[in-house]
């Protein structure tokens, strides 16, 4: 039998081990194998067939059926060489609007572009009410499932308060009609207050925020129209945003005045857990070429170290528009299924040519369907080179924008062509760490088995935490975390991520989300502490004028154990505190059987529940009852959250602790030892 090679697959070493495989031609055609396996891949292009490459490599003839089977699946090999060339969607199935709404401006960029920025001009409220029907119009004409709307260039933030409710109404109408509508504001922060945030998380709206670098390399490219930098006004509006839950996406320009600060605004980007965009200057400069391509392959060995500790780098980071695991007609949907709307009611294909005469494509007043009117205006292959036809990027890259081209291609071809295989190399290498991840630890890919498999109904679903997002959802609906929880790898502690397992140097901690219709409403979290943390506890003792600190050892009167296992930080958001009660119930004695029959000799159960004391901050070993803010009798007492804790303990045989209370709120302490 012969197998097949797809000539447009790329292939990246990630390592010494393994390879990154892609076909561009295929959602998602992305496939990790190891470098014995690349070399029979490699064989699979010879015309030899599957009975000589077993005798070649040693490997039983169905072995390699098989692998090729699973390479299939992407399209990456096949058994007729009949490859699908084109996956690429031709027809539009979305609406994608940007919607320019204010001339106004208080910065005064260096490489703005927006050539009607002086006329300080607004649109009109009836111009606004004409397009949101107009949108509604075009959902119904063309059963459209997917609005998106864009509010952006100059300020946007100068006229949110004009535009929220009216957007609110049309998110219902089209909602009716079974059509999502998703809308976003692109600013430049320096006007996100109090007020704009509050809003902005009320109406669930998503925002994009410039940020060309830190301190200079941000002032200098983006100032004030009276010539003061920008910098410290954004990054205190971003602190504040993050402080209130709200999460905003960085977008930044890069030129020849801020590649040197590119990879501390990498660092500090990835520190933040913030979403973020690179995108090349257009137009007015030249890039230096060769210093971008060497400052941004320092940028992505930054995010590379990051993927080893957990960074989700598939999520948060994006090279302009590139479409690396979906394969596009163009990066940008303008003349496809989008088009800009200036403030006067003009359609244009691109936001560059607002004010450049006989560049209108149409008009929202004398025409009602949006999206026939920007899709007839399609300037995607007119100028493209054969070069880039063939290029092996083409289905990454699409030659870019057909504005900017020069020659036939994009003027950053070169950038492309180098930092392209560099972002599948990261790429294949986040999917062989989360590969690696669960092939190391079994215990903690069983245990998440155990958590999904507990029956919730009413689109209610267990999900384990295993990436940032879902850890900045839980956040956002204020749930709280086991304090020994870490999202990053440090001294003493893994990362959560990487969950549970009975490791005798560092804390281990797996945490799951109990979720409703995409929002988390419950929080569960394991920990697994082992003797050399157990050592360092410390708890508090009742004796006749006060408490007293005391460690481990004599706390539990013997040996201390091996490893302790411990059920961590458990709570429910206010609506759902008294439901699945059960389904609680079972999950956590589900984890704890399983933990049970895998813990070593020398191991311990431990539940502490909360006490009334909410934060004991007192490093005093030895606390008077006149210093406590408590009442003597109310002191190993839990408190009213914690009472499912304490009959959940109870419910399997634990043993509480006499005249003994965790030393951070004084709760009672159960245990019960394994072996």
């Amino acid at each position: 039998m012969l197998i097949h090679k797809n000539p447009q697959l790329i292939c990246q070493q990630i390592n010494d081990d393994y390879f990154v495989c892609v076909n561009p031609l295929t959602k998602n055609g992305i496939k990790v194998i190891s470098v014995t396996q690349k070399k029979i891949l490699d064989l699979f292009e010879t015309n030899i067939d599957t009975e000589e490459i077993a005798k070649m490599t040693g490997y039983e003839e169905e072995q390699i059926k098989k692998f090729a089977t699973i390479l299939s699946d992407k399209n990456i090999v096949n058994f007729s060489w009949k490859f699908e060339h084109d996956r690429r969607e031709k027809e539009p199935a979305k609406l994608d609007i940007r919607i320019h709404t204010t001339d106004k401006c208080n910065l005064r960029c260096t490489y703005c572009y927006i050539q009607t920025k002086e006329t300080n001009k607004d649109m009109d409220m009836e111009t606004q009410d004409v397009l949101l029907e107009n949108i509604r119009e075009t959902v119904r004409s063309h059963n459209l499932k997917r609005v998106r709307l864009r509010f952006s260039w100059w300020e946007p933030t100068l006229v949110i308060d004009k535009r929220a409710e009216k957007l609110s109404v049309l998110q219902e109408d089209l909602k009716k009609m079974g059509c999502k509508l998703v809308v976003s504001l692109l600013t430049n922060g320096t006007l996100l207050d109090d007020k704009k945030i509050d809003l902005i998380k009320e109406k669930k709206r998503s925002i994009g925020i410039s940020l060309d670098g830190i301190w200079e390399y941000q002032d200098k490219n983006r100032a004030y129209v009276h010539g003061k930098g920008s910098f410290d006004d954004i990054k205190g509006n971003i602190d504040n945003a993050l402080k209130k839950w709200l999460r905003p996406g960085i977008m930044t320009v890069v030129s020849n005045e801020n590649l040197d600060g590119l990879p501390a605004l990498t660092e500090y980007l990835v520190s933040q857990n913030l979403h973020f965009r690179y995108s090349f200057i257009q137009g007015k400069e030249n890039l230096d070429q060769q210093k971008t391509i060497e400052v941004m392959e320092k940028c992505y060995d930054i995010l590379g170290n990051a993927i080893e500790n957990g960074y989700s780098f598939s999520q948060y980071h994006k090279l302009c528009d590139l479409k690396f695991l979906q394969p596009y007609m163009k990066t940008c949907w303008s003349g496809l299924s989008g088009g800009w709307i200036y403030i006067d009611w003009w359609v244009f294909f691109c936001h560059t040519q607002f004010g450049q005469e006989g560049k209108e494509i149409g008009n929202i007043h004398n025409e009602k369907d949006l999206l026939a009117m920007v899709s007839r205006h399609n300037e995607q292959d007119e100028s493209l080179s054969e070069e880039c036809k063939t290029c092996e990027h083409h289905y990454v890259c699409t030659g870019w924008c057909p504005l900017e081209r020069e020659w036939g291609k994009d003027p950053h071809c070169e950038i492309y062509k180098r930092l392209i295989p560099k972002v599948y190399t990261l790429l294949g290498k986040e999917r062989l760490y989360n590969i690696l991840l669960q092939e190391k630890n079994v215990l903690a890919k069983d245990i998440s088995e155990i958590a999904q498999n507990i029956d919730f109904w009413s689109n209610t679903k267990i999900v384990p935490i295993c990436s940032k997002d879902m850890l900045q959802k839980i956040q956002q609906q204020d749930l709280g975390m086991d304090y020994r929880a870490k999202i990053a790898s440090q001294e003493g502690f893994w990362s959560m991520l990487e969950g549970l397992a009975f490791d005798k140097d560092r804390i281990r901690t797996q945490v799951f989300a109990l979720v409703k219709e995409e929002i988390p409403i419950g929080i569960v979290s394991f920990v697994i502490l082992p003797k050399i943390h157990i050592k360092n506890q410390q708890y508090f003792q009742k004796g006749q004028d006060g408490i007293k600190k005391i460690p481990a050892q004599e706390a539990y009167g013997w040996e201390l154990p091996d490893f302790s296992i411990v059920v961590g930080w458990t709570k429910m958001i206010d609506n759902y505190r008294g439901k699945f009660v059960m389904q609680r119930l079972s999950l956590l004695e589900k984890i704890l059987e399983k933990l049970k029959k895998e813990a070593p000799e020398n191991t311990r159960i431990e539940i502490q529940a909360e006490g009334q004391m909410k934060s004991n901050k007192n490093d005093d070993s030895y606390i008077s009852y006149d210093q406590l803010s408590l009442d003597k009798d109310m002191i190993g007492k839990n408190s009213k959250d914690s009472s499912s804790t304490v009959k959940f303990a109870k419910y399997l045989w634990l043993k509480q602790l006499d005249d003994i209370f965790g030393s951070r709120s004084l709760g009672p302490v159960f245990f019960q030892k394994i072996r």
